[in-house]
């Protein structure tokens, strides 16, 4: 068995990782001199691994969340659904054996596509919280979005989006680039 690292042995490691030429070597030599200095909470705090500090995000829960929002924006737009009626319906697909069986796809199932339960299904696929959205977060959601719903008014009072045009069947960009198909059957 081995014996644990020293202090000296992190800061000799860390000094030959400064020494290399490679720039990755050197972030990462540079985060134990940080972290051994008491810089930061953690060397992964260090190279960008993890968010420094509570309520701060990494990239990828950014995009996590970035991802979850555009499926509940397009359950708003697309089907005109409201907060309330999101809140529950994401609710009770979390608690039922559908979710269990689809939540290991990295797909939408095929049945799914074009329905409300792919977009249910991409919003909680894509939540990087264990619990589904709240009504009132989804409500700042939408209200959050409403610059981006492109070719739609939204209602004040009641949340339900109304097409501007009677092209409902054409193609709406959201976002982006980011083109949501004109509306479907619900």
């Amino acid at each position: 068995m081995t014996a644990a690292p020293t202090l000296a042995d992190l800061e000799a490691a860390a000094a030959r990782l400064m020494d290399s030429d490679d720039a990755t070597d050197r972030a990462i030599g540079l985060a134990i001199i940080e972290r051994l200095a008491g810089e930061v909470a953690s060397i992964d705090h260090a190279v960008g691994l993890r968010a420094a500090g509570p309520g701060n995000r990494t990239p990828a829960t950014k995009a996590a969340e970035a991802a979850r929002n555009e499926a509940i924006v397009a359950l708003h737009v697309l089907f005109g659904w409201p907060a309330r009626r999101i809140a529950a319906r994401l609710a009770s697909y979390a608690r039922s054996r559908a979710w269990d069986k689809d939540r290991i796809a990295s797909f939408a199932p095929t049945p799914y596509v074009g329905t409300t339960l792919e977009y249910l299904w991409r919003a909680m696929k894509a939540d990087p919280t264990p619990d589904p959205v709240k009504r009132s977060q989804i409500n700042d959601i939408i209200s959050s979005r409403r610059s981006l719903l492109t070719g739609h008014q939204v209602a004040q009072n009641d949340n339900i989006a109304t097409m501007e045009s009677a092209d409902a069947h054409l193609p709406v960009e959201i976002s982006d680039g980011i083109t949501w198909p004109g509306r479907w059957g619900r």
